[in-house]
C-alpha cells in the first residue's frame, strides 16, 4: 500500500534572530497514515501546530554552517508568530497566511519535525510545497540558503538527508509589508527508504544551510 504525505504550502525561513524561546525536546505524537495537512485551512491567527508537527532547535551557528547537521534535535521551539509579512525580519516559527515556516537565529538552527506511524504500511510518499517569502536580496545580502527533508526511523539517533529534495531560495528581492507571494515555488516528492516500511514511528524534519553569500540584514527566506 501506498500512502501519500501531503503538506500545502508548508515554507521554512531562514536568517537570524535575537531571542527566542526554548523548553524540552518533545516528540510530537505519531500519526496514523494516510495523512493531508492544508495549511490553507489553517486559520491566519493560529499559534499552534498542527497534530503531529513540533517546532525544534538544532546545535550550532546557522551562519557558519555549510553543511546538513544530521544530529538529533537539541530542543523545542513552541512559539509561532502571526500576521508577518515578508518585511518582518526577527526570528522564529510564523504563521504566513496559509504558510508554516521558519527564520533561524544567529546561534541555533530553526527545524519542523513530523511524526507517523507506518504499522501496516509500505512506500510512504512524502508531498510538499517549498518556496520563499522574504527575500532582502541585493549587493549587500547575498546570502543563498538551502533546506532538506531529513528522516529518522523512532525518536533517538541522527537523521538522514534525502537527497534529491533540496530547495534553494532565488535572488528575487521580496521585503514587502502584509506580503505573503511565494516565490520560485516548487513540488518535492518521495518515497521514503524501505526501512521506513512498517514501523511504529517515523520522524521527518526540513532542516536548513548556509549555501554561499553574505547578509547585511535579518535574512527571513525560504521553503517548505
Amino acid at each position: 500500500m501506498k500512502n501519500n504525505y501531503s503538506f500545502r504550502h508548508l515554507m521554512t525561513f531562514l536568517g537570524f534572530f535575537y531571542c527566542f524561546t526554548l523548553s524540552a525536546q518533545t516528540m510530537p505524537a505519531a500519526q496514523t497514515l494516510p495523512v493531508e495537512q492544508n495549511f490553507e485551512s489553517w486559520l491566519a491567527a493560529d499559534a499552534q501546530f498542527p497534530a503531529g508537527f513540533q517546532g525544534w532547535t538544532l546545535g550550532g551557528n546557522d551562519s557558519g554552517v555549510t553543511q546538513y547537521l544530521t544530529s538529533p534535535t537539541f530542543t523545542d521551539y513552541n512559539t509561532i508568530l502571526t500576521g508577518k509579512g515578508a518585511n518582518t525580519n526577527s526570528g522564529g516559527f510564523y504563521n504566513y497566511v496559509g504558510k508554516l515556516g521558519f527564520l533561524n537565529t544567529g546561534s541555533v538552527n530553526l527545524n519542523i519535525g513530523f511524526a507517523f506511524s507506518s504499522v501496516g504500511t509500505t512506500n510512504v510518499q512524502v508531498q510538499y510545497d517549498v518556496m520563499t517569502i522574504r527575500n532582502p536580496s541585493d549587493a549587500s545580502n547575498t546570502r543563498v540558503n538551502e533546506v532538506i527533508l531529513q528522516y529518522r526511523v523512532g525518536t533517538t539517533g541522527d537523521f538522514i538527508s534525502l537527497l534529491g529534495t533540496a530547495y534553494r531560495n532565488n535572488s528575487t528581492t521580496q521585503t514587502g509589508t502584509n506580503v505573503y507571494l511565494p516565490q520560485n515555488s516548487q513540488l518535492r516528492k518521495i518515497t521514503l527508504p524501505a526501512e521506513c516500511d512498517n514501523q511504529p514511528v517515523v520522524q521527518i524534519r526540513w532542516a536548513s544551510r548556509q549555501v554561499s553569500g553574505v547578509e547585511d540584514v535579518h535574512l527571513l527566506q525560504l521553503i517548505i
